[in-house]
């Protein structure tokens, strides 16, 4: 299964599942994943989750990176790095204090590759089952079990159904749903009711920011749209 979760960690929005749950096109922007304190980034007001779609109005797109585009901008500037963000198109400036590299970019953004670990929660019952998912809320035990980062919050996976596209999409026992459709989740029943809202919205699928153990939290579509 590391195979697949490594596909679904994706920079650029690539993949029809993703690009339908955040309502864009196809191999149109990137997606934040984390972002850490004190880089440019985070001083500028960039979000975890937040889709950049545009950099001072040039589109973000496989021939036109993010990294690309922030790298050419002259130092000592302001720039507009246009986003998503729950939906909404807003444009965040940016003071540009240094020309990175691609690499240092992508850090910055948290766009860097992940590894993946395993792992499961001690063997507790689930309370809801959605997304072919049965779900639990976060403990103490749980967190120390599966060797999260401190303050990670969340719903627990227990169990995965192996004929459900989570499953497909590399989804397993022991994974922490931080956020359904950039909405942080603390209980199985806000899962539910977000994928229920996605449905009503008319999305296909649905965007889930997952953790796995001590890895960067991953953006993975599932696809909802078989009722």
């Amino acid at each position: 299964m590391a195979g697949r979760w490594k596909d679904d960690d994706v920079r650029p929005v690539r993949r029809n599942d993703i690009a339908a749950s955040l309502g864009l096109p196809k191999d149109r922007g990137e997606i934040v994943r984390t972002v850490q304190a004190g880089t440019p980034a985070a001083k500028a007001g960039i979000q975890q989750g937040d889709v950049i779609i545009a950099v001072d109005g040039k589109d973000v797109n496989p021939d036109q990176t993010v990294s690309y585009l922030v790298a050419n901008l002259p130092v000592g500037t302001r720039s507009t790095i246009t986003v998503m963000r729950g939906g909404k198109k807003i444009d965040v400036p940016v003071l540009i204090t240094q020309r990175p590299t691609e690499e240092q970019l992508a850090k910055q953004l948290g766009q860097d590759d992940q590894g993946t670990t395993g792992g499961g929660p001690g063997a507790t019952a689930p309370t809801t089952q959605t997304l072919g998912l049965s779900l639990q809320p976060m403990n103490a035990q749980i967190a120390q079990a599966l060797k999260l980062p401190p303050g990670t919050t969340g719903v627990v996976i227990t169990a995965v159904d192996a004929s459900s596209d989570a499953a497909e999409k590399g989804l397993q026992r022991g994974d922490v749903i931080i956020a359904v459709q950039g909405q942080k989740v603390t209980t199985p029943g806000q899962v539910a009711a977000a994928v229920a809202a996605a449905k009503k919205a008319g999305r296909t699928s649905v965007l889930l920011l997952v953790q796995r153990g001590s890895a960067p939290g991953a953006f993975v579509g599932i696809d909802i749209s078989g009722g």
